[in-house]
């Protein structure tokens, strides 16, 4: 039903709350991406999934999940397990290394005369 059964405290501080009890408490339904959904009922699990979250405050981060569905012995559902850590230093510094490359293309293109 979408609620965390199970939420240890760096988890808890990763979303902005002050202990996993808080968390489990307030949050609800927070996986609203189909695909996470959908790529879970077709293999079982979740490999180095990123996409973005919000925090408490509302601040968005980027995280990376790796996830996998726990069924008991009849093959019914019971709950997914996984790991998320914050990307987002990563995320920035992709996005920054991206600029840098495209600033030294447009100067490679402006210095190097075109050889036709």
């Amino acid at each position: 039903d979408g609620r965390f059964i199970s939420v240890n405290p760096a988890m808890a501080k990763l979303y902005g709350y002050n202990s996993p009890e808080e968390m489990i408490r307030s949050v609800r339904n927070i996986y609203n991406q189909d695909q996470w959904y959908s790529t879970l009922q077709k293999t079982g699990k979740i490999k180095n999934c990123e996409y973005q979250i919000s925090r408490r405050d509302g601040k968005k981060i980027w995280v990376e999940e790796n996830a996998r569905a726990v069924y008991n012995s009849e093959g019914k559902l019971l709950y997914y397990e996984g790991i998320i850590q914050n990307i987002t230093e990563r995320k920035q510094l992709e996005e920054s290394l991206k600029h840098q490359v495209n600033i030294v293309c447009q100067m490679q293109q402006m210095i190097l005369p075109k050889i036709e």
